[in-house]
């Protein structure tokens, strides 16, 4: 090598850093109810809807030909209750940060990209997750009912396990919800949920899974050849099941970061058609007031769970290896 070459190795105190301008986040956002729920708005603290049912079918039927109608006795529609959650992520940014020369995004870019997808993750978890609510005060928060504590009706427990419903004068309550010996997923167990909401009424589309719950479904050996559909000159061997095709209809299989995050025990037969996401103040962020040398943001957002026949799906409880 010839002399007195000055090399990278040399000046590397000289040469600037190799930093990209690409920031990579690979954090999972899937948020399947909050996008598939119907919308609707609020426009109280305590959100309510009416619910109503037809009478079981009579068998006796039957009036004397000629007499006089009679007035039959009628059921009258019950009203259904939830409080509305404030959901709230606030940060800040200080001037000298601002100033600097910043690689890829702006601090203030990242954070607001990355505050808007965590409160959206807050809001399917709690959404799902959360078994009961409270009309707070001035010193305790406001929160709603989720999907687990709505589903009464058709909550599949493990033995010793219960959901009973709560009671009382006002339109909303909570269940009381003992937990039962964990035990595995099973065709049976889904299939027993299929079959309870399918008599009440319920068309359920989706089972909502963790991702060890998606891998357990697709070991159902019962329907795997139907859903084993491959062309001859195919040289994919498909042993996933997307679509479980039940007696009741066919229920697609969903896996959800979120239940794994939770570290949720539970799985979701949905009707979907049976949910809403009722906003009381749309997701939004505003710039507070300044106190010292920097920015502080808050993203605010005021929302609840609708569940308008909770009797038309289900929930799968108390799972293991899951």
């Amino acid at each position: 090598m010839a002399n007195n070459i000055v090399t990278s190795y040399d000046a590397k105190i000289h040469n600037r850093e190799d930093l990209g301008d690409t920031i990579w986040n690979i954090a999972p956002h899937d948020t399947f109810l909050l996008d598939n729920a119907k919308k609707t708005s609020a426009s109280n603290n305590l959100h309510e809807w009416l619910h109503d049912s037809l009478p079981t079918p009579s068998l006796t039927n039957a009036v004397v030909e000629g007499t006089d109608a009679v007035t039959q006795a009628q059921t009258a529609v019950s009203r259904i209750g939830n409080y509305t959650q404030n959901l709230q992520k606030v940060f800040a940014v200080s001037d000298g940060q601002k100033a600097s020369d910043e690689a890829g995004l702006t601090e203030l870019a990242r954070l607001t990209y990355n505050n808007q997808k965590a409160i959206k993750l807050d809001a399917e978890a709690t959404l799902l997750e959360r078994t009961s609510g409270a009309v707070g005060d001035t010193s305790t928060a406001r929160t709603m009912k989720g999907v687990a504590g709505f589903i009464v009706t058709n909550a599949l427990c493990g033995t010793g396990g219960s959901v009973v419903a709560g009671s009382g004068a006002s339109t909303f309550t909570n269940p009381t919800v003992t937990a039962g010996t964990a035990r595995p997923l099973t065709e049976a167990l889904l299939t027993q949920g299929m079959q309870q909401s399918f008599v009440k009424g319920g068309k359920v589309t989706t089972l909502l899974v963790s991702p060890l719950g998606k891998m357990t479904v697709s070991g159902f050996n019962a329907r795997v050849a139907k859903m084993q559909n491959v062309a001859d000159d195919s040289k994919v061997y498909h042993t996933a099941i997307d679509v479980y095709d039940s007696d009741f209809g066919p229920i697609s299989i969903v896996p959800s970061i979120v239940l794994a995050q939770v570290s949720s025990t539970n799985a979701y037969g949905l009707d979907l058609t049976k949910f809403a996401v009722a906003e009381k103040q749309s997701i939004g962020m505003e710039k507070l007031a300044r106190t010292g040398t920097y920015d502080k943001y808050m993203i605010n957002w005021e929302l609840t769970l609708e569940s308008r026949a909770e009797e038309a799906s289900f929930v799968i409880r108390d799972l293991s290896g899951y």
